[in-house]
Order: structure tokens, then sequence, then C-alpha cells
């Protein structure tokens, strides 16, 4: 299937009155279906629907020959994305069901297409509970992406089954974040992929709590319900609140390294302040990236320091106004490269792949600032800097709260950086690997 400019501009047409009408006839309170519930609210049971259409276009130089053999200019991609979810609890037990049926059309984006622009990737799962056909460009796809049941016992909640796993506190980079993680350009951040797992959530003291999780899964969607280490992550997190903060710590075994985390927040009345740093010990069962292009030989990594890669990230948020916000971040990747030569077997790499890392080299600098220009209109603006390239990212963007149940949210990344060199294979400038991308989002609660 391929689009003419004229079918192009018909497609848009009949999106344009697709969205308008959907607008008339969904635009009320938002609310879910609801089948039961008692009168003091302990026990229900609902039926929540929520509707999502996408239109992605890419341009630019990335998206035209020879760095996109046989794409389209401009590129793009559309997406209908219905999630569906039934949810039931008591007073002790309570249980939720997700399934995502999406349909996408796309035309290819070369070698931007390693960096998930725009959408992340599903973190490495265990149950093979999707469904895809995919023809001439068009993909439909049936997802469970949440499953589980949650207990709870006194102080003890356990939970099973497909359900998010987030850690972290950072805005832009989270080390912590390695059961699953965001796309560094995730447009839509609300519905996070759900991990096969085991959780146990325990209030140890009025301010002291403990989490295990133990995530299973293979790199390789092989539809047959095996399970590998490489896929799978096991870790434990105390956190202690303060008054005027909170600290963690976390040790663990994910996808075949040892690693030891902390992070921290802290309310200095002006601004809030956090701070994360993860510790991946190496072992030889661990993933690319990419041991020649971090270090010259596979012995090395047996040798002292080399074995450790440290990730870390500073940062805080401070508003100046009420309706103002703006942040501030430093990252430090020690799976980065110093320098380019080592970017291309990097973005290739097994943790890059799966959404480990989102990044290439070893600093960078991230800002944004949110103004809330009117109570339905959201304003923001990100930059991002890697500082050894040097490239950036910037992004800008609006939402708009058109009912209750109703948003529309748009924008744009604009890289700054020299393009990768197609007849070489290099990669000169990290940033300079994005194409220019637009979007826009329509979000109904039903």
């Amino acid at each position: 299937m391929s689009l003419t400019a004229p079918s192009r501009s018909r497609a848009w047409w009949i999106r344009a009155a697709a969205i308008a009408l959907l607008i008339g006839c969904f635009a009320h309170d938002a609310r879910a279906i609801v089948f039961y519930e008692d009168e003091f609210g302990e026990s229900s049971a609902e039926l929540a629907l929520v509707l999502r259409t996408f239109a992605f276009l890419f341009a630019g130089k990335m998206v035209d020959e020879p760095r996109n053999p046989g794409g389209s200019t401009p590129a793009g991609q559309s997406v209908f994305d219905l999630r569906a979810g039934l949810r039931a609890r008591t007073p002790r037990f309570s249980f939720e069901l997700t399934n995502q049926f999406s349909a996408h059309y796309a035309a290819g984006i070369g070698l931007a297409g390693a960096l998930n622009v725009g959408q992340g990737v599903a973190p490495p799962r265990w149950l093979p509970l999707r469904a895809a056909l995919t023809r001439d460009g068009l993909r439909l796809v049936s997802n469970v992406d949440r499953l589980f049941v949650k207990g709870q016992f006194g102080k003890v909640t356990l939970s099973l089954g497909r359900q998010p796993v987030s850690f972290g506190r950072g805005q832009f980079w989270r080390p912590l974040d390695l059961v699953s993680t965001f796309s560094l350009t995730e447009v839509d951040s609300e519905f996070k992929p759900g991990s096969d797992a085991a959780r146990l959530d325990w209030q140890l003291a009025e301010r002291g709590a403990l989490t295990i999780v133990a995530a299973v899964g293979e790199l390789v969607a092989d539809h047959d319900a095996a399970v590998a280490l490489n896929g799978s992550a096991f870790l434990a997190r105390y956190v202690q609140s303060y008054s005027r903060g909170e600290f963690g710590l976390l040790a663990g075994y994910i996808r075949g390294d040892a690693v030891l985390a902390a992070d921290g927040a802290l309310d200095v009345k002006v601004a809030d302040l956090y701070a994360e740093l993860s510790v991946t010990i190496l072992t030889d069962d661990s993933l690319t990236p990419n041991r020649a292009a971090i270090c010259p030989t596979i012995s090395c990594l047996r040798t002292g320091l080399r074995r450790a890669r440290v990730r870390s990230v500073v940062g805080g948020r401070y508003k100046p106004t009420s309706k103002i916000t703006l942040s501030a971040e430093v990252y430090y990747n020690g799976f980065g490269s110093a320098g380019n030569a080592d970017y291309l077997a990097i973005a290739q790499s097994e943790r890059f792949g799966i959404g480990e890392i989102t990044s290439l080299a070893p600093l960078y600098l991230g800002f944004s600032a949110t103004w809330k220009v009117h109570p339905l209109v959201d304003l923001f603006g990100t930059t991002l800097l890697s500082a050894f390239d040097p490239s950036s990212l910037f992004y800008l963007g609006i939402s708009y709260n058109v009912a209750q149940n109703v948003q529309l949210v748009a924008g744009g990344y604009f890289p700054v950086g020299q393009l990768p060199d197609p007849s070489a294979l290099t990669v000169k400038d990290e940033f300079g690997l994005y194409p220019y991308f637009a979007f826009a989002e329509l979000k109904l609660a039903l």
C-alpha cells in the first residue's frame, strides 16, 4: 500500500473529519461504564475505554535517499489506538485487564527507526499475548497490555501478572527505570507497557517501604512462553521518607548484570531537587553494547573498574510563578562513547534495542519549560544537548483540553547536528540521526 500525493491529502481530510465527529459525539464528562458498585465504594466492576489517534510526520534529509532507501518523502505514520480496560475490586483484591487494539500505517524512516522515534518498545515479556497482521505498510495489532491481580494483606501488597513497573525520578533520563523505560521522544507517557512480573510492596514502618520485583521474559518474542535470564530482572528497593524528601536504595540482577543504585529527592522550598545513581557491574553474560565498542577486547571487561558502568542524573524543578514550571537535568551515561565512531555499534546493540539505554554519548544537559497560558491550554518546550558532539534536540508542543474527557496534543522535534554518512556507515552527531518529527494526538476517555 502506498499513498500518492492526492491520496495522502484525502487521508488527512478524512482524519480531520473523523476527529471533528469524535469530539462532537464523545465530549462529555469522563466516566467509565460501571457494571457494579456497592454503597460504600469498596467493591466495583467497570469498563474503561480510551481512544487515541496519532499522526506522525517525518521530514528532512534523514528520510531522503540514500539514508532512507525505498522510503517516501515525507515519511510518516498514522496510528489508531483503542484501549479497553476491565477493572474489578473488592476490599482486599483487585483485578485489571486491558487490551490494546491498534492499526498502524507507516512509511519507513531509515536509520532513525532504531531510535524508537515517538514511541518506545515493549519490555522483554514471557506471555505471548500479542497478535499482529502486517501487509504493505499496514499493521493491525491486538496486545494485552495489562493482566494482573493485586491483593492487600495488612501491610503487604502482592501483585502478579502483566503490570507497569516504574522507578526513577528523572524527567528525561531515568537510570533506575531498569525493568522497562520510555523512548527519549515518547509522545504519550501516560500508558507504560506492562511487564510480566510478580511484585511485593511491604510497608515496614510509617515512612519506610520495601519493594521486591521479579520480571521475567526473553529478549526475542518467539511466542513460545519461554523465559531467559538475559530477558529477566530481579530487584529489591527500599525507600525511606523524611519530612522534606526521601532516599532510596536498590540492588538487583538485571538481564545478566549485577546492579546497585541509589536515589533521592529533596524539597528546598524554592525548588524540588532529585538525583539517581546506578552502577551496572558487567559479567560474561551481559548484553551488548557493544563490548568491542566500549572496550578493545572482551578480556578487558575482567579487569578492575572496566566491569562497572555508572549512570547518573541530577536535576531539579522550579516554579517562578503558579503558571510556569522550569526543569533542568544533567545526565552521565557510562554506556556512552566519547568518540562518535562507536555510535552506530551502540545504537545497534541489545541494550539500545530493548530501550534499556536511550543515548549514545557520555554527557547530556536537558532543559524544559511549561507555561499554563489558560486553564485548558499548556505550552511546553524542551532542549536536549549532547556535550560531546555537540548536537541538540529541541521540542515544542501544545496541549488543549477540549473537554473533560477529550485532549488534543500537538508538537514537533527539531534536531541540530551533522547528518550520518550512509556510504561510510558512520554517525557524526547523535541528534543528527533524528529526522524532523511532528505529531498530533487526540485522546478520548469514554
